[in-house]
């Protein structure tokens, strides 16, 4: 079972002529289901414009272009789908469902930002939904760094490592030489360092994000740094009871730099 986000398929209704195109997405979407994702189903392009604009979550958009009765999903109605999941993600997979190998008067500007193309008429739902998966895993692997990724590997696969740092909230892990230098060298803030600039820059508009690194920062005596993310903190109109916070935390960071402390 996989631990990815929703994937997205729109596919405007038809007519009768539609009904093979329906099947085969329906099958597609079954499919992705036995791989473990959630699919999240849209019947008209406003439908998944809306769900792209509310949602930035989602692993892969797969999109209806020319299936079936061979009419064109809109080219504008294409671009502001494009538009709206690459205002989020350069690097989310977005697919075209087609119903030949070259899809028909592709615009350019379509064409340039689709991660691939999917026959879900020519070829099994298997076939299909083990392709997308793949684009999701190489996507998802260049989200993170490289550290990170190794730790989300290991919670991914679950083994029971007694020497883990967090095996036990790490105990035997600070008592192996190798634990005790690593936290004499680094503390206990290392993680909180990885985490939570990580989470920043997945969510740059995550005002309690940035609160909390602020903090982080705050402890490690970056007094400007931590200045400079409770001010973009609160630049995202956070609520009251944050925006309360931070202001509370800039003033006092404000007086102990003028007090030379």
């Amino acid at each position: 079972m996989t631990a990815f986000s929703p994937v997205l398929l729109i596919s405007p209704e038809g007519d009768a002529a539609h009904a093979t195109a329906d099947a085969a997405l329906h099958r597609l979407g079954d499919a992705l289901q036995q791989l473990g994702y959630t699919v999240v189903r849209a019947s008209s392009t406003d439908e998944g414009l809306a769900l792209v604009n509310a949602d930035p979550l989602f692993a892969a958009v797969v999109l209806d272009w020319d299936l079936g009765d061979g009419k064109l999903c809109s080219r504008e109605a294409a671009l502001a789908i494009l538009h709206g999941v690459r205002s989020r993600s350069r690097l989310m997979p977005v697919f075209l469902a087609v119903d030949r190998a070259v899809p028909a008067a592709l615009p350019l500007s379509v064409a340039r930002d689709v991660h691939g193309y999917l026959h879900p008429l020519t070829e099994t739902s298997e076939t299909t939904a083990r392709r997308l998966d793949f684009a999701v895993r190489q996507y998802y692997a260049g989200l993170v760094s490289p550290y990170l990724r190794a730790l989300k590997q290991q919670i991914d696969d679950g083994p029971s490592l007694w020497g883990g740092a967090g095996h036990h909230g790490g105990e035997a892990f600070r008592r192996h030489p190798v634990g005790v230098e690593f936290q004499r060298l680094f503390g206990d803030l290392a993680r909180a360092d990885i985490y939570l600039e990580q989470a920043a820059r997945l969510e740059p508009g995550d005002a309690e994000v940035l609160e909390h690194l602020g903090d982080l920062y705050a402890k490690r005596q970056e007094r400007d740094r931590a200045l400079a993310t409770y001010r973009r903190a609160l630049g995202f109109k956070p609520s009251e009871r944050v925006a309360r916070e931070l202001g509370d935390r800039i003033r006092t960071l404000e007086a102990k730099s003028a007090a030379g402390r």
